[in-house]
């Protein structure tokens, strides 16, 4: 990452709770980063989690999921990154980036969501996953006993519909981007002692 020039996917790259080597890995994998939905806050709202998982038929890769809120078809989509026989040093992405996706494509590890439920879904694993409701989310935190995620599915609802009605997000300088990873940073130092 060129710490001079930041962007707002950077920044949302470091918030995310990703591993060190998945933030490395989308900073010399470009394309990857752009597919990533938490990257495109134009169209995604983050919920800042991440859920993990195996499955008996790729019992060796791990399966790590994440939700965004689309503010324009207002439903929330759930990606995967599987972490390559979970070695933390090769990352394959399963999406669904749209048809007019202006970001560069990585075909060797930006997947379409359909080969990851022909791979890792098999009997009925992940059914349903991509396309969830607050239902889902709600029965989710109550599995993983995380009343967060729930909250945090409101807030990104309440939040996309007042980004959408300002006409969109508030241009973010330089200074404001340095400023705001240093932040990151420095909770996530803290936060690992």
């Amino acid at each position: 990452m060129n710490v001079d020039e930041l962007s707002i996917a950077d920044l949302i790259i470091e918030a995310m709770p990703f591993s060190d080597e998945i933030i490395k890995w989308c900073h010399s994998h470009p394309g990857f980063k752009d597919g990533l939905k938490v990257t495109n806050p134009d169209n995604f709202y983050a919920l800042g989690m991440v859920q993990t998982s195996f499955t008996e038929n790729r019992p060796g890769d791990l399966v790590i999921g994440f939700i965004s809120y689309d503010m324009t078809a207002k439903v929330f989509k759930q990606d995967f990154i599987v972490d390559l026989g979970e070695r933390h040093n090769e990352f394959v992405l399963y999406t669904k980036l749209p048809r007019n996706f202006t970001g560069r494509r990585d075909p060797k590890y930006v997947k379409h969501i359909n080969e990851f439920y022909s791979i890792y879904g098999r009997d009925g694993n992940y059914a349903s996953t991509h396309h969830v409701d607050l239902k889902h989310i709600d029965e989710l935190a109550k599995r993983i006993n995380n009343p967060e995620l729930s909250a945090r599915a409101r807030r990104a609802i309440d939040s996309s519909e007042r980004i959408v009605l300002a006409g969109g997000r508030r241009h973010i300088t330089q200074q404001e981007l340095h400023k705001t990873l240093a932040k990151i940073r420095a909770e996530k130092t803290k936060s690992a002692s």
